[in-house]
């Protein structure tokens, strides 16, 4: 019997893992190695900190904080909503309602997908969890 050494296990194991993978319908994709800064790109960094060094905060023009909701898959991406203020239970489901519920069908992959949210107040919430139920899509909570 031949013997192999752990690195020759964990590439056969690799490529039962990704054969049974594929047969499932998934695909795979190499993600390409994105160059590190270029020495112009360096430059440019290093003369924008130089010149904004003093800046205050009365200078900066950014909101101070910006809320943006949206939805996504390995398919493509759905509806997106900027949000004023906090979201509360009523909210979000308002965010459901007129984002995530049209954005269904070009989220899909086959003929379902699963759901997922994290445990913030407005997706626990009782009356969120009620208006799920009506809906016919399965939910994961993390």
């Amino acid at each position: 019997m031949e013997r192999h050494d752990s690195q020759t296990t964990k590439t056969y194991q690799l490529i039962i893992a990704k054969g049974v993978l594929k047969r499932m319908g998934y695909g795979f994709y190499t993600v390409k190695e994105k160059p590190l800064l270029t020495a112009v790109q360096k430059k440019k960094r290093l003369k924008f900190a130089r010149d904004h060094l003093n800046w205050t905060s009365d200078q900066n023009k950014f909101p101070a904080s910006i809320m943006i909701w949206g939805c996504m898959s390995a398919q493509g991406v759905g509806g997106m909503q900027f949000v004023d203020g906090s979201i509360n239970a009523a909210s979000y489901q308002n965010l459901l309602e007129e984002n995530f519920l049209p954005s269904i069908p070009s989220l899909k992959r086959r003929d379902s997908f699963i759901f997922q949210q994290d445990g913030a107040s407005c997706h626990t919430a009782r009356t969120t969890k009620a208006t799920g139920e009506k809906h016919p899509y399965n939910r994961m909570a993390i």
